[in-house]
């Protein structure tokens, strides 16, 4: 319930999502349980309002316990860093899209609520997540089938192959400007400090 409270404090741009689960309930109907396990995810928009949210959540779960006079054990473990892609390589990306599929079958992507490794990549060198079709059904899902295998692996493998080839084309001098330009927003140290400072001490 306290974690649910905090939801009016989550502002609608930071994407906060919160997914707890109860991994154990207890050992017999009919009797309070002396130990009772959950697992969450705390996901948001930017590194910042993560580390915020998962503050509120953590504080929620010690008031909860102290409020019934329980005890609480938290072990907090990084998770994937929000995805902050390349502009100059999504631009390169859509300009290839453009030349084999056209602009009518191209839509620019807006903050999701899914999370990958690309994430962390993302905050230390400059990459790109783009997507393509060619399946149905809901992701993650028995129902989730490619229905156009042409669309799910030629044109992705075709789309990342000219990328790269312009990147690299003379000498690289496409790559080496976006590498040049690139402004990480955490550099490889600060990266590996933050996780040690906020979840590993």
């Amino acid at each position: 319930m306290g974690i649910h409270l905090q939801r009016e404090t989550f502002k609608d741009d930071d994407h906060i999502r919160v997914h707890p689960i109860i991994t154990k309930g207890g050992d017999l109907v009919n009797v309070i349980p002396a130990d009772v396990r959950m697992e969450t995810y705390v996901r948001g928009k930017s590194l910042d309002s993560i580390l915020n949210a998962n503050k509120k959540v953590t504080r929620a779960l010690k008031a909860g316990a102290q409020a019934i006079g329980a005890q609480v054990e938290i072990e907090d473990i990084p998770g994937y860093l929000p995805r902050q892609s390349c502009d100059a390589m999504d631009e390169i990306f859509d300009a290839n899209a453009r030349d084999l599929v056209g602009q009518h079958m191209i839509g620019i992507g807006s903050h999701g609520a899914g999370s990958s490794d690309i994430g962390d990549i993302m905050h230390v060198l400059p990459a790109i997540h783009p997507s393509c079709g060619g399946a149905q059904g809901a992701a993650h899902s028995e129902e989730y089938i490619i229905s156009d295998p042409e669309t799910a692996y030629l044109l992705p493998a075709k789309l990342l192959a000219l990328t790269a080839v312009d990147l690299l084309w003379d000498n690289a001098v496409v790559g080496n400007k976006i590498v040049d330009e690139f402004k990480p927003l955490l550099t490889k140290k600060e990266y590996l400090d933050m996780w040690n400072r906020a979840f590993l001490d």
